[in-house]
């Protein structure tokens, strides 16, 4: 087995040196265009045994079997057969014995050696390469391969694994300049039927419009727009617009966003366009009549007052509002000063009663502050009551009905002012009331917004900004003219 490999190693070098040297590849070779043409040839040949060979052939008759037939005389065939001759013996196959390799200079390039003089056996040199110059260091390769420098070893391996070109042979690479033109640089193609990317569309406006809606917009073009070259008639005057804009447009500017996106030319066509809608002088939106609605503002402003107002007085008329704290403890503090200063000026034994009602009257009312408390009005009546009664009563018995009255309306405004602090179950539940039936009015009221509004009227000039290139087929053009 190692004489076999051996021996087929040397034929596979051999085969694959003309493919180095002379550049060329195997995968030209297609086994199965080969197996086509071997089965064409075969249907041929079939085909004209069959159809066209047979008409040549002349039809048997039948011809009457003759009565007076002779036998033809047999003669004796020898039946030996000759005896096949032998085959020569094949040679003996030696290992020839592999020469020494010349010493190499240092100057030459010294590739590694070739796993195949590593082997111990030596291997046949065929006779189809003894015209060939191998190399001392490996005797399978070439001497001018082994000589070549390193750019050209790595020429010849880009070769053989590139990808065949028939024809033209492989494309060159491009320049830097090249690549940069390509990318900045693009064909616009044929000017006279290009629609421009900046050109201006004069429009006429046919559908008002009114940004508390929104929609769509239509428009006709009022001037015939042409290509970029010559007086091709791109887009003839007539054609329609169509275009979008939304709802709850900023009115601060009074300017409206149109997007236009379909033209409708009289020759059939339509142009899935894009446009944006600018003004004269070329700035983005539409300018507009704005309403800010300042009325409606003031009216819900207004109402919404006038409702609090009502509510919350028809509210105090039917429940008493609770009183603070902090006016409760005041009139408390004022009940008990006013018993207190009562009791000391009637207890003093060396006055008479007479003087003691008189300084108890203008003592005690004029110590209270609030001149609108039930407890000063209390107190002030009381006083004059005692001043005209009748003159059987005595002085005495004034001053005793004095200070019994007092002390009743004492008492009475400090449970009065305690209870008016804790808020009873109507004054709760109507304050529920009040606040339910507020928020309800307020949202009802908030709902109604009144965002500003713009319109255009119908017949309004506008101009629409071509947003890129357009090509047109020469189909869509009614005259075509360069």
């Amino acid at each position: 087995m190692a004489k076999e490999n051996n021996i087929a190693e040397p034929e596979k070098v051999q085969t694959d040196l003309p493919e180095v040297e002379q550049e060329l590849s195997k995968v030209a070779t297609n086994p199965k265009q080969s197996i086509i043409i071997l089965v064409a040839g075969v249907f041929l040949y079939l085909f004209f045994n069959l159809f066209v060979g047979s008409g040549d052939t002349p039809k048997q008759t039948s011809n009457p079997i003759p009565d007076n037939v002779v036998k033809p005389v047999q003669i004796p065939v020898d039946t030996a057969i000759p005896a096949i001759p032998a085959l020569p013996t094949p040679p003996k196959l030696e290992d020839p014995a592999l020469p020494p390799p010349p010493p190499v200079p240092a100057t030459q390039d010294v590739m590694p050696p070739s796993p195949l003089s590593q082997d111990k056996t030596p291997l046949p040199m065929p006779e189809s390469s003894k015209d060939v110059n191998l190399s001392p260091a490996n005797p399978t390769l070439p001497l001018d391969i082994r000589s070549q420098s390193d750019e050209a070893k790595k020429k010849l391996e880009a070769k053989r694994k590139s990808a065949i070109v028939l024809i033209a042979g492989a494309p060159k690479p491009k320049t830097p300049e090249q690549v940069e033109q390509e990318t900045d640089f693009k064909q616009r193609g044929d000017m006279h039927l290009i629609l421009g990317r900046g050109k201006m569309l004069d429009a006429i406006i046919e559908s008002a419009v009114n940004t508390d809606f929104g929609g769509e917009i239509r428009a006709i073009i009022s001037r015939d727009v042409y290509s970029e070259w010559g007086r091709n008639t791109l887009i003839p005057k007539g054609s329609r617009v169509f275009g979008t804009y939304n709802t709850g447009t900023n009115g601060a500017y009074g300017r409206i966003a149109i997007e236009w996106t379909r033209i409708d030319l009289p020759t059939g066509y339509t142009i899935n366009f894009g446009g944006t809608g600018m003004d004269s002088l070329g700035r983005k939106g539409q300018q507009g009549r704005v309403d800010n609605k300042f009325k409606e503002r003031f009216s819900n402003a207004v109402l919404r007052s006038a409702f609090n107002i009502t509510l919350a007085s028809t509210l105090d008329s039917i429940v008493k509002p609770v009183e603070s704290s902090q006016s409760a403890s005041t009139q408390s503090a004022a009940a008990s000063a006013a018993l207190s200063s009562t009791t000391s000026i009637a207890t003093q034994q060396n006055v008479p009663a007479e003087q003691r009602y008189d300084q108890i009257c203008a003592t005690v009312p004029t110590a209270i502050s609030d001149k609108t408390s039930t407890l000063y009005t209390s107190i002030k009546t009381a006083c004059d009551t005692i001043r005209t009664q009748q003159a059987s009563a005595t002085n005495d018995q004034k001053l005793t009905a004095l200070v019994s009255a007092i002390t009743t309306a004492c008492t009475t405004a400090s449970q009065t002012s305690t209870a008016s602090t804790t808020p009873s179950q109507a004054q709760t539940a109507s304050t529920q009331a009040f606040k339910d039936i507020t928020d309800v009015a307020k949202e009802l009221l908030e709902k109604q917004k009144f965002d500003p509004t713009i319109t255009i009227d119908q017949g309004t000039l506008i101009k629409i900004y071509v947003n890129k290139d357009y090509k047109f087929p020469k189909a869509a053009i009614k005259n075509v003219m360069k």
